[in-house]
């Protein structure tokens, strides 16, 4: 069983205006994530999707694991061919999560851990009532939008030991769709959406809410009574996998009915899902709060419950782990590399995977990251544009990282700054296993990226994954990189 945040929405025009509309579709399904947890249906079912929306008449287009830039260019490219009236539909999956008040997407370059302000520099906003994805459809002339959401209601991000971002205690939160706007969660507030059944083949299987959902698009039921059948077959299915709970949600602020195919069947025939029990709700909020005075308020009320074994389980473990001191973070073997080139400035050690030899007086080694001389840099030694060499900054014992201060290029002059490559993305690996990835501007100012969110480590490593590409040389250079300590 994994998490998976799946993603999927239709927006179309009313009636009058149906043969002046397009329909366009994107999909995306990001399953392989550099520091987060991979994922294993998100792939299916974004092709699944694809299929049902293909017969319904879109021109649909299949995107697959996407970091931060190619996301934001796909949606570009989405919003840039949207005409005012026209049929548009999304998909997404892959992981999410919410700072309690907004839901965002995580593209596959996401990092593992972060402040939410740092989190949020890294996601999509699903809507905030500004340039949030639905709000920026909304804004572009599209009238009705429908929206699915199929996710964990809990976290994917792991908080350094002892500490944790205000974030990582909350799930995906209950929306406040645009107008217009029929939202649905493939599972409800504090429960976790199925990613797969343990006999479903690895890889090719669907989520437990996709495999439901997605024949009913194209079945010609109206899409209320569709989702009113996925709720009743999801709860049935989930139930099946030791007791799990899990039934769809939705916010309607639609009028009428929805038909997504050219003709739809009464919904008098559809057999609508159960009323779930109090004690059912209570659990579902108890454990979206997750404290333990709401664990223990439902414990108070609900001691019958079939519910309470599992409550008082997690309530013991919240306070198990809050007497317990933070476990001591194990410390990875620093970076090695046959061409490795260091300098140390006091006991620290600043490390490159390979040097540029020397021309005449200039040389390029280690040693010019800390001279905070701007006319001298660090070029790598590698033919091509240096992508995959690296950068270490290495302690005796662990240290407390706040910041590492970056000067991107050759700071010589301007001429030479243009000429030279400069560092585009790249990734940062700790010590202590975590990793993400960084984005960084072309410019020569010097630019910050924040650790005050990991554990202290014995060495960081910057490794180049794309350049600036100078338009005369192929190296690429860094002229100073500082470590700002806590």
């Amino acid at each position: 069983m994994h998490c998976c945040f799946s993603f999927f929405f239709v927006c179309f025009c009313v009636w009058s205006c149906a043969a002046q509309a397009e329909r366009h579709a994107l999909i995306i399904g990001n399953a392989k994530y550099v520091s987060l947890e991979d994922l294993t249906n998100t792939h299916a079912d974004a092709r699944a999707y694809r299929e049902a929306l293909v017969d319904l008449g879109f021109k649909a287009t299949l995107k697959l694991d996407l970091d931060l830039d190619s996301t934001l260019d796909a949606l570009d490219e989405l919003l840039g061919e949207v005409a005012p009236g026209d049929e548009v539909a999304f998909v997404y999956s892959g992981h999410g999560w919410s700072d309690g008040a907004e839901n965002f997407l995580l593209p596959v370059d996401a990092p593992k851990q972060g402040s939410d302000r740092q989190l949020r520099r890294t996601s999509i906003a699903l809507s905030n009532g500004e340039d949030g994805l639905l709000d920026e459809l909304e804004a572009a002339g599209v009238s009705l939008t429908v929206a699915i959401v199929d996710a964990c209601r809990n976290n994917p991000f792991t908080p350094r030991p002892g500490k944790k971002s205000a974030s990582l205690g909350r799930g995906l939160s209950p929306i406040t769709a645009p107008h217009g706007t029929f939202v649905i969660f493939s599972a409800g507030s504090g429960e976790e959406a199925l990613d797969r059944l343990p006999d479903d083949p690895p890889g090719e299987g669907l989520s437990v809410f996709t495999r439901t959902f997605v024949p009913l698009l194209s079945s010609g039921l109206y899409l209320e009574d569709a989702i009113a059948v996925a709720q009743e077959e999801t709860y049935k299915i989930a139930k099946t996998y030791n007791g799990h709970q899990q039934q769809p949600s939705y916010y309607d602020e639609t009028r009428g009915k929805t038909c997504l195919a050219s003709d739809c069947k009464a919904g008098s025939a559809v057999t609508l899902p159960q009323q779930p029990k109090p004690d059912r709700n209570a659990f579902i909020r108890a454990m979206n709060e997750g404290t333990p005075k709401a664990l223990q308020a439902f414990l108070d009320n609900y001691p019958e419950s079939e519910f309470a074994g599992f409550v008082k389980e997690r309530l013991e473990s919240l306070m198990r782990e809050a007497k317990a001191p933070p476990p001591e973070p194990i410390h990875r073997e620093s970076p090695r590399s046959p061409k490795k080139d260091c300098a140390w400035r006091g006991d620290t050690a600043f490390c490159a995977s390979s040097t540029l030899s020397s021309q005449g007086r200039n040389t390029y080694k280690s040693a010019n990251l800390f001279d905070q001389k701007r006319f001298t840099a660090w070029v790598e030694g590698e033919s091509g544009h240096g992508i995959n060499e690296w950068i270490s900054i290495e302690f005796p014992e662990p240290k407390a990282v706040e910041y590492l201060l970056i000067g991107n290029g050759y700071n010589k002059n301007n001429d030479i700054y243009s000429k030279n490559g400069r560092v585009h993305r790249a990734e940062i690996s700790l010590s202590t296993g975590d990793r993400f990835m960084v984005t960084l501007k072309d410019t020569p100012r010097s630019q910050q990226i924040f650790l005050s969110n990991y554990p202290p480590v014995t060495w960081i490593q910057l490794k180049i994954v794309s350049v600036y590409e100078g338009w005369k040389y192929k190296d690429t250079a860094i002229s100073e990189l500082k470590v700002g300590l806590k």
